[in-house]
């Protein structure tokens, strides 16, 4: 791609980024970098999109065969119920105003580039560049990021909405880049959430059964919780199929896929609970649509 190209679909964009040095305000120069007050440049890679780490960012550990396994699972269409019920809790609860989306931990962009193709504003960011490059391969108006969570790089107040799809929140940073009223949704595994695989690899696992009660009870301890959706669902998958699985999820990382018996499993399960929630200062500014 070239960088004039890349400029293009960053035009516009320097009133939600912000320097992640100085929290200074960005130009955009025709060049192809951002360039704050104080001399801090980032530059637009021609892959599509900007580094705010140096190197490979902090999520190095993953690599490209993970990402590239999410991408073949997720063209399967094993998500589609998953980025349905995102875009449905978004519909209803984003206040009106700009549709403004930040999905923080975006992977390869399977939802950002949903989001897109139907017209919201989206921004995407994950500290893995090997999430980012894989999800840039795929046309979209999407403007990619390499950033970390802990400090990202836009402007506070300039997103109406934050996705947090089976990542990691940070609630005081999604606080203060949210808008008033605006408001994230949040995925977490559910108990039995790819279990197939799991029951494969129990032997290497400290525990062999899974519990999201403590990453639900810390997000409400940092936000209002609106909406909750469970979402459930087995699907019959093939040995290809079964394998993308395997690779692209982090609970396996640890073992081999040779050591791993995988002959039995015909299915896999999909459990997800998905929430919309308001950070503290945000529901009681902007009434959210009802």
């Amino acid at each position: 791609m070239k960088i004039k190209t890349v400029v293009q679909k960053f035009q516009g964009s320097e009133a939600f980024f912000r320097c992640p040095i100085c929290n200074q305000p960005f130009s955009l120069r025709e060049t192809g970098s951002f360039l704050c007050a104080n001399g801090h440049c980032f530059d637009l890679s021609g892959k599509g999109y900007v580094n705010f780490l140096s190197g490979c960012g902090t999520g190095a550990y993953y690599g490209k065969d993970l990402f590239e396994s999410r991408r073949a699972v997720f063209e399967e269409g094993f998500y589609v119920p998953a980025a349905q019920t995102v875009r449905t809790l978004l519909q209803k609860h984003m206040p009106d105003g700009p549709r403004v989306v930040l999905d923080a931990g975006c992977g390869e962009g399977y939802y950002a580039r949903m989001l897109s193709a139907e017209g919201w504003d989206v921004y995407a960011m994950d500290n893995a560049r090997e999430a980012v490059l894989s999800a840039c391969r795929e046309p979209a108006a999407v403007r990619y990021m390499v950033a970390d969570l802990a400090n990202i790089p836009a402007a506070g107040g300039s997103a109406g909405a934050v996705l947090s799809i089976l990542s990691p929140a940070n609630y005081g940073e999604f606080a203060r880049v949210l808008a008033p009223g605006g408001v994230l949704i949040k995925a977490v595994p559910g108990e039995d959430y790819l279990r197939e695989l799991r029951r494969c690899v129990a032997a290497h696992l400290s525990r062999a059964d899974y519990s999201n009660k403590k990453i639900i009870g810390h997000m409400a301890e940092n936000a209002d919780i609106a909406d909750h959706q469970s979402l459930r669902y087995t699907l019959p998958v093939s040995g290809r199929q079964l394998e993308a699985f395997y690779r692209m999820t982090p609970l396996t990382s640890g073992v081999p896929i040779e050591q791993a018996d995988l002959s039995q499993v015909r299915e896999i399960t999909i459990h997800m609970e998905i929430f919309a929630a308001f950070l503290p200062g945000g529901r009681k500014d902007h009434p959210r649509k009802r």
